[in-house]
């Protein structure tokens, strides 16, 4: 199963576009206080103020020098879209607060192409799943930017993070949240519907 696949605190396998994450310890998992039982409050879709949820994470394996942090959803076979990507936490940092812009390096967004957290903004009714995933690295990744020496100011793609993860993360962990939009909500105020 790809990391596009992560279940519940499992570590990701290969496949041939995902990184290759070594099987994660016990130790190692992720939570996020803002989904409790698995359900995401409308204060991180578009249907409410936008937030990043918070994430929070333990038992990094030794040796682990940064992690990354990425939100997606798989919209069908072929298509994976990411609401957020973020690099470079240091090493000591164990959690993204609610609504945290200041830790780490975001990456570009698939949702509108920008260096920041695009809300869920699920079209229609029903249940939409998304990844919550962190990757315990045992270096710096060397994303398509600094190998060009260049600044982007979109910044990495997930695509790109996990690309150059590939072959240096220890361990990842992942959870599913779940989000419904009310049944008498009108269209999303902002984005692209994913």
């Amino acid at each position: 199963m790809g990391l596009d696949g992560l279940s519940r605190n499992r570590s990701a396998t290969s496949d041939a576009s995902s990184a290759q994450a070594q099987p994660a310890t016990e130790r190692f998992t992720l939570s996020s206080p803002d989904a409790p039982r698995g359900m995401l409050a409308a204060a991180h879709t578009c249907d409410g103020r936008a937030e990043t949820p918070s994430i929070i994470w333990s038992g990094a394996p030794s040796g682990t020098v940064s992690h990354a942090v990425t939100m997606h959803t798989q919209v069908n076979l072929f298509e994976t879209h990411a609401n957020f990507v973020v690099c470079d936490t240091p090493q000591l940092v164990s959690e993204l607060p609610t609504n945290s812009r200041e830790i780490g390096t975001f990456g570009v967004n698939s949702i509108n192409g920008r260096g920041e957290y695009a809300p869920r903004c699920s079209k229609g009714p029903g249940m939409k799943d998304y990844v919550l995933t962190v990757f315990a690295l045992q270096s710096m990744p060397k994303v398509p930017d600094r190998q060009q020496g260049v600044t982007r100011q979109q910044g990495v793609t997930r695509q790109e993070l996990l690309s150059s993860i590939s072959e240096i993360t220890l361990a990842s962990a992942s959870i599913n949240v779940g989000y419904t939009r009310p049944t008498n909500s009108g269209p999303p105020i902002t984005g692209r519907n994913v």
